[in-house]
């Protein structure tokens, strides 16, 4: 959890970053996994965690698609400057994303770490917790910074106006925020369900 929250920390590759990041969320994961003999919460924290990791990853790199493209140079967090003003869908969409990734409330991401957070309370994994409460520290501030890269002005200050709009990208990434937001602000259909697998 530690280390993949380090190191993305020093990333300005976008992908890198969310790479990293994932390492932590596999540590994340394996916190659940290692309580899944203590409680019967525990099958259906993996479920969730997994189903909200892979909306929130799929809204990411929808947006990152769009914007880079086939170029790797535009995967650099400069490339994200005013994307506020440019493509506002997309940097919302990603915006969702990131907060999702940091565990903010109402998203799907806040619940996925509530029920880990939950499941190390219960088998007084306190050791296991206090590394996931400094690795989510460390995350949010670099999360952050891609939000805040967003809303930058454009390089030499002027706002230019985006690509042609692709109506199905954007459609997308806004089905796949509804879906982060609905996951993380009314789960419980969700959980009925997964439950009845």
């Amino acid at each position: 959890m530690l280390i993949g929250n380090l190191l993305a920390l020093r990333q300005e590759d976008i992908k890198r970053l969310l790479a990293y990041s994932s390492i932590a969320h596999f540590g994340y994961l394996l916190v659940v996994l290692i309580t899944l003999t203590g409680s019967g919460m525990a099958s259906d924290a993996v479920t969730f965690y997994l189903a909200a990791y892979i909306l929130t990853s799929l809204a990411a790199f929808t947006v990152i698609a769009r914007v880079a493209g086939e170029d790797p140079k535009k995967t650099q967090l400069g490339a994200f400057e005013g994307l506020f003003w440019r493509d506002k869908i997309q940097a919302a969409a990603l915006t969702v994303a990131m907060l999702s990734f940091a565990g903010i409330p109402l998203t799907a991401g806040f619940m996925a770490k509530f029920y880990v957070i939950s499941l190390s309370i219960q088998g007084s994994y306190w050791f296991l917790l206090s590394a996931l409460v400094i690795g989510s520290a460390i995350a949010i501030y670099y999360y952050l910074r891609i939000i805040f890269s967003m809303s930058k002005a454009s390089v030499g200050g002027k706002i230019t106006m985006g690509q042609k709009q692709d109506y199905s990208a954007n459609l997308t990434a806004l089905l796949l925020t509804a879906m982060i937001l609905m996951l993380g602000s009314w789960p419980q259909p969700f959980i009925a369900f997964a439950g009845g697998l």
